[in-house]
């Protein structure tokens, strides 16, 4: 997968993942279709980590999936929605394990790295560690 189809489809992925808002808790209960899209933005988010770690040995294709997961993960922290947030930290723990068996210790990093932020309650993208800024160049 080319790095601007990664991004395009980190940039869908986001537009269509019932966010409402991120930075308010939301009173009302989540939709079954919601949790739905959520599932499959988790798919898919997992699947470009998984496939640019494995496969590609692509770490900025990995950033885009890493990126999903983390929207994910803090709207379901944020919302409590807690099946959701255990199916999405499971697949963060698979990307990062996957990183590691294939020695690949920066994506390691950056899958820990969003993981660790989205878990964290902030709502910004993260800042990357320095020694994750010159591979993402």
């Amino acid at each position: 997968m080319p790095f601007l189809v990664a991004t395009a489809v980190r940039h869908i992925a986001s537009n269509v993942l019932p966010y409402r808002t991120q930075l308010i808790e939301q009173n009302q209960k989540i939709t079954e279709d919601e949790k739905e899209l959520l599932q499959i933005g988790i798919i898919i988010g997992f699947d470009m980590v998984y496939n640019a770690v494995v496969r590609l040995g692509n770490i900025k294709i990995a950033d885009e999936g890493a990126q999903i997961l983390w929207q994910v993960l803090c709207y379901t922290n944020k919302n409590n929605i807690k099946d959701i947030k255990k199916m999405v930290i499971e697949e963060f723990e698979s990307a990062e394990k996957a990183a590691l068996h294939a020695n690949d210790k920066y994506s390691a990093t950056l899958i820990a790295m969003y993981k660790k932020h989205g878990l964290s309650g902030e709502q910004k993208l993260p800042s990357y560690p320095e020694e994750l800024i010159e591979k993402l160049m």
